[in-house]
Order: structure tokens, then sequence, then C-alpha cells
């Protein structure tokens, strides 16, 4: 399988490195917006750079496309890319809207190609972990969740050229992903953010109602480059709490912690070191495209799910923090 890289950017790079270590697929090229990052991560890899996506999107003996690219130019490519008959793994948020995710289904069956979203926290070993314990029972009944995603991305706030999202759709939706994955879709949604957020939220706390179950979602990109990007999720049942965290150090290297407390004895903590997550997520692509995986993990109706509850979210921010009900849409 011939895979090109849409996006010369951090995760562009990640994936290009991803690829490049999976057997029986060949990274084909890379694409990127500025000529000069296109040409020095295709020259790390030894494969042709482009700025125009329409000379890769053309060329036959390319299989699949990663789309590591700002969101709002997902939804183009991957229609674009779908009707050439190529498969697409697409990075989160897999679009700006519900409705140009359906696009981008609609062009999937169509094509009857496969359309996969790069949802990392299920593939995430301690994400995975937690999941397999709640779901199956071990820890009793879920009463209460909580979940916390801290950016220090202060600076980028005033950048006039930072392309990303806001604290909801760029940080919160990873854990909202989890929360469906694991829970469901949630029967309601209320959001809060700090008095400094606009129509760009940086500072936000989301609140579902999952059946009996409450799940609080933290999530921010106003802390200062001196805080250290932190990650964390709580599940409080009635017989086990379990939670697990995720902090990154100096060097970039991830701190990663899980815990396990009984209502009776003693608890346990461990540092476990799972496979790489980015390079699980290309791997399961590459499987699926073959037909050896499960197109349901990384399926784009969950991603669709997750922008149902930012959705909400938006409109109980607007309604100043009132309760949203997730009707069927």
């Amino acid at each position: 399988m011939r895979v090109a890289v849409f996006g010369a950017g951090t995760m562009g790079a990640v994936h290009a490195a991803a690829w490049a270590r999976i057997d029986d697929v060949d990274l084909a090229a890379v694409v990127g917006r500025s000529p000069s990052r296109a040409r020095e991560l295709a020259a790390r890899f030894g494969v042709p750079a482009f700025t125009d996506p329409v000379a890769v999107l053309d060329d036959a003996s390319i299989d699949a496309v990663d789309l590591t690219v700002p969101t709002a130019l997902h939804r183009d490519l991957a229609i674009a890319a779908l009707e050439r008959g190529k498969h697409v793994l697409c990075e989160t948020p897999l679009a700006p809207s519900v409705p140009d995710v359906d696009a981008m289904i609609e062009a999937a069956h169509r094509a009857r190609r496969n359309l996969q979203v790069a949802q990392l926290v299920r593939l995430a070993q301690p994400n995975v972990e937690v999941r397999d314990l709640v779901r199956a029972g071990a820890l009793g009944r879920p009463l209460v969740v909580s979940c916390e995603r801290l950016w220090p991305g202060l600076d980028a706030l005033d950048d006039p050229d930072d392309h990303h999202g806001d604290a909801l759709d760029e940080v919160a939706l990873f854990d909202l992903d989890w929360l469906l994955w694991c829970f469901g879709l949630p029967d309601a949604v209320a959001a809060h953010a700090s008095a400094t957020s606009g129509a760009r939220v940086d500072h936000v706390v989301v609140v579902l109602e999952v059946g009996g179950v409450r799940a609080f979602v933290e999530a921010s990109l106003r802390l200062p480059a001196s805080f250290p990007f932190r990650l964390a999720t709580r599940v409080v049942c009635e017989d086990d709490t379990v939670e697990w965290s995720v902090r990154f150090v100096a060097d970039g290297q991830p701190e990663v912690i899980v815990s396990r407390h009984p209502r009776r004895g003693a608890g346990e903590t461990r540092s476990p070191r799972g496979p790489d997550p980015y390079l699980a997520e290309c791997r399961h692509f590459a499987r699926v495209v073959r037909g050896e995986a499960d197109p349901g993990l990384l399926d784009p109706a969950g991603a669709r799910d997750g922008l149902r509850i930012v959705a909400a979210a938006r409109a109980s921010l607007n309604g100043g923090g009132a309760r949203v009900p997730l009707r069927v849409m």
C-alpha cells in the first residue's frame, strides 16, 4: 500500500514517521502548503514533496492519503481523494461541522472506500485498559467520570497564523470521543467557559449526562508555556476507582501512571509503557484497507457524534450554561 501524507507540520511529521515504520506500506509523498517545510519533511524519508494536492490525488499509484492539514481543509481534500478511489485517514477533528462529516461519509459510501478517523484515544494503552475494566463490570457500576486535558497553548491564542480551533474541538473532543466509546451517546450536555472566552473558547468544562453517569471534561489551551501538558481520567465506581494520567516532561516524553483503588484492600499504581498510539492508528488503518481489521474502531460515525456533542456544548455556552438535550440528528 502506498500512502501520501498531506500536511508538513508537527502532526504530518509524526504520521510520516509512523508510516515509515510499517511493513508493506510505502510512504509515497508529502504534500504541504509551505514548499520549504514540505521539502524538509519529504527529504527525511526520501520521498517527493508537493505543494499541489491535485498532482498527488491524480496519481493512480497512491492507494491512500493521510490528512493532517488544518480542519477547514479536511472535507474538500477527503472527498476529492475518495472520488479518485483512494482510502482516507483523517486527523481529528474530522471536519468543522456535522453536515461536513455527512458529506464525507456519503462520498466514502459512493466510492466504496474506507474513511477512517485518527481517534488516538481508542488506541492509547491507558484509555483502552480503563475502558475494558469499566465495560467488563470489573469496577462495579460507574458513577462519576472526570477528564482533564490541559494544554499550554496560551501563546497561540493571539497568533494570527495559528489555524487550530479552540478548547472544545481541538482539546475536549478527544475525551468526548473516549466517553462516547466507553458509555455511548449522552442524554444531555452543558458547558461552562472562562470569562475570557469569546467565539474561540479557551478554557471550558463540559458536563455530560449518560444514563446514571455524570461525566466532567475540563479542557484548556489557555495555560502558559511553563505549564506541563497534562491528561488524566478518573472513573469512580461503586466498588473501585481507577484513574490514569499522562504528563509530558521537558524532553517531550510522556510519564504514564495508571492506578486502581478498590473499595477494600490496597491500591496499585503502575507506569505502563504501551505501544506508540500514532503508530497503532496508522497500522490499524492499513489493516482496515487490507480487510484485516474492524473498520468500526475508527469509523467516522463516532467522530460525527463527537461533533454533535461539541455543537451542543456551544449551544449551552450561548445559553448561559443551560442543559441541552442531545436529540437525534
